[in-house]
């Protein structure tokens, strides 16, 4: 039995831009280590890269959150977790095989490849905004957050004008130590949104995501109308708000590396390469991805009893030596490696080739348009999101050169 004093509490304090100190430590001591939740319950994390692969693509670990012993890193997480009809990510196969294949056709290879115009039309608009009103600017409000905003509302056919609004509550829904009922009213209030969308969508259909999902499965019974609401409210949230903290944590890398951002300039093929860097190195799903034990499993020669909560760190296996040699070096010229920002297994995220178009025609067209780019604040007066499931920055203030030195 692990003595109470053995059993640290969970989540750990990190730095700005790296995952917390005390992951490498146990990494380095321990193939898995107990932790202690806010509730008192105790839960395994898991920190080693092939530890993480393993876990979630095991399908003797369930993700829904009602199955006793699943561990919630919160309060504000358990009033979701325990009061929410589960979703796609919080479903167990065969239902979320169901789901995910409903999808799976709006995120092929040639609707990424059709979207792509879109996208930078998107991208040049808001850079030639940004040069129109001059320095300074908040490239988070300003640049990042709008893009896969604009991106998800054409997808979902969800008006943009409305962006304040959703902006606003999935970011109280992914709030982290918020008080329980705040994200249980973001969501409440998202899902009422998305019902009087798909109403709208039944007297005027659209070119669009939900109206696929209303004549192909709605009004055919494949899906309620209830389970079609908390779907296309998942995706409205996750569609935004994880690709914005990339793009901004991505630049803001790159600005702190003046070197690298001038890379991107001379190539910008490398913009590749870069968002892949970027994934690996930031990882912002900062406490990981929570699973429960439905049968007894060992992990490298640790026994997960039936019932024992399990949280799989990606930001601790993106920082795993073992797969990633010098892991808290960023350096955009690294070759491709098998990061797993995006998780892993039949639960691996399925708007990745959406984000990464999104980051793609980003990194390959700022740099070049803002060339001279750069912070306007210090560094450690940049203010992070400590306090919310998606890591990312509040603001990031930048700045850039007028007239000749500034390419239009």
């Amino acid at each position: 039995m692990i003595a109470v004093a053995e059993v640290p509490a969970f989540p750990f304090e990190r730095p700005p831009l790296a995952p917390p100190v005390a992951l490498d430590q146990i990494r380095r001591n321990e193939p898995l280590k107990k932790v202690r939740l806010w509730n008192g319950a105790d839960a395994w994390i898991v920190v080693r890269h092939d530890d993480f692969r393993a876990i979630l693509a095991d399908n003797r670990f369930s993700v829904n959150p009602l199955h006793p012993g699943y561990p919630n890193v919160s309060e504000a997480r358990a009033s979701l977790m325990l009061k929410e009809e589960p979703t796609l990510v919080r479903l167990d196969p065969p239902e979320h095989t169901a789901l995910r294949r409903m999808l799976a056709k709006e995120f092929t290879p040639s609707r990424m490849l059709a979207l792509r115009a879109s996208v930078q039309e998107t991208v040049d608009r808001l850079i030639a905004d940004m040069l129109e009103k001059g320095p300074p600017a908040d490239f988070y409000h300003d640049f990042a957050l709008p893009i896969p905003s604009v991106v998800i509302s054409q997808m979902l056919g969800v008006p943009y004008d409305d962006h304040h609004f959703f902006q606003d509550r999935g970011s109280k829904k992914l709030a982290f130590n918020a008080h329980p009922d705040v994200p249980l009213k973001a969501a409440a209030e998202m899902r009422d949104y998305m019902d009087r969308l798909i109403t709208e969508k039944e007297r005027k259909p659209g070119d669009d995501l939900v109206t696929r999902l209303l004549h192909d499965q709605i009004q055919p019974g494949h899906l309620s109308r209830e389970e079609a609401v908390r779907l296309c409210e998942f995706l409205l949230v996750a569609g935004h708000e994880t690709t914005a903290n990339m793009i901004a944590l991505g630049t803001l890398s790159l600005l702190l590396d003046r070197e690298q951002y001038d890379c991107l300039i001379a190539d910008p093929s490398l913009s590749g390469r870069a968002i892949e860097e970027m994934l690996r190195f930031h990882s912002i799903v900062q406490y990981g991805l929570s699973r429960v034990a439905t049968e007894d499993v060992d992990i490298n020669g640790q026994v997960i009893r039936a019932g024992d909560g399990v949280i799989s760190l990606i930001n601790a296996a993106n920082w795993d030596p073992s797969a990633h040699p010098d892991p808290d070096r960023f350096d955009i010229r690294k070759k491709r490696s098998m990061h797993v920002a995006f998780g892993f297994g039949v639960h691996q995220c399925l708007g990745q080739p959406l984000a990464r178009l999104e980051m793609d025609v980003v990194f390959a067209t700022l740099p070049n348009r803002m060339p001279t780019l750069d912070l306007a604040v210090a560094a450690k007066d940049i203010e992070f999101k400590q306090d919310a499931l998606v890591y990312g920055v509040e603001r990031l203030p930048v700045t850039w050169q007028t007239g000749g030195g500034q390419a239009q």
